[in-house]
């Protein structure tokens, strides 16, 4: 794993690094509190670096406090979070993955992310061959897409693909995948799966070996 990817996933996991975004956006409401949902910032596959085709596929971001609680497997994923952010370390960043596929498996942690089960029910891909990444690693209200999301992806999505160079880009939904393009995703091969109807999946299947 690069030094850059163990201090960048450090940084955007550690609170003080939104300190002062966060205090311009208080006044709007828009932003969960830490104490109900860590930033998340990401997930690397084992084999990513590998894979003959490297696929980054995105959610819009972390589900809101006033939608789901926070389970067990949410808060052991945020200690490691920020345990890593303490340690920036190879070792406690390949703890928090390991959980992190875990828990997106659904072998251990239920119910699976949606994005994850998506991919590889419907496009076939292997979690260890991926990255995911969300368009911001910060819980909104309703998971509402806000107008503070620009600089929030700035701080975060935008440096993180930098330094993953994916060849393609999938979103999760026609909505997040909206805001990626206007965000900055041209500068991508990207393409979207839809959360309601997987009957796309067939082309993006098609695409993502081309």
């Amino acid at each position: 794993m690069e030094n850059a990817i163990v201090n960048l996933w450090a940084d955007i996991g550690a609170d003080a690094y939104w300190d002062s975004f966060l205090k311009r956006a208080k006044a709007r409401m828009e932003f969960v509190p830490f104490s109900q949902r860590w930033p998340q910032p990401g997930f690397v596959g084992s084999q990513y670096y590998g894979a003959s085709t490297r696929v980054v596929v995105m959610g819009q971001n972390p589900r809101a406090s006033n939608t789901t609680a926070a389970t067990d497997a949410d808060k052991e994923m945020f200690r490691l979070i920020k345990q890593h952010g303490d340690e920036r370390t190879i070792e406690s960043l390949n703890t928090l993955f390991a959980m992190m596929r875990s828990f997106m498996l659904g072998v251990r942690y239920k119910p699976a992310w949606r994005p994850i089960t998506a991919v590889q029910n419907h496009l076939g891909l292997r979690l260890d061959d991926i990255a995911y990444l969300n368009l911001i690693p910060l819980a909104t209200y309703n998971d509402r897409i806000v107008p503070d999301f620009r600089e929030a992806f700035g701080l975060s999505t935008e440096r993180q693909l930098a330094l993953l160079e994916p060849a393609k880009i999938v979103v999760y939904g026609k909505g997040a995948y909206g805001k990626f393009m206007e965000l900055g995703g041209r500068d991508w091969e990207v393409n979207y799966i839809e959360q309601r109807n997987s009957a796309d999946a067939p082309a993006v299947k098609a695409w993502l070996r081309r």
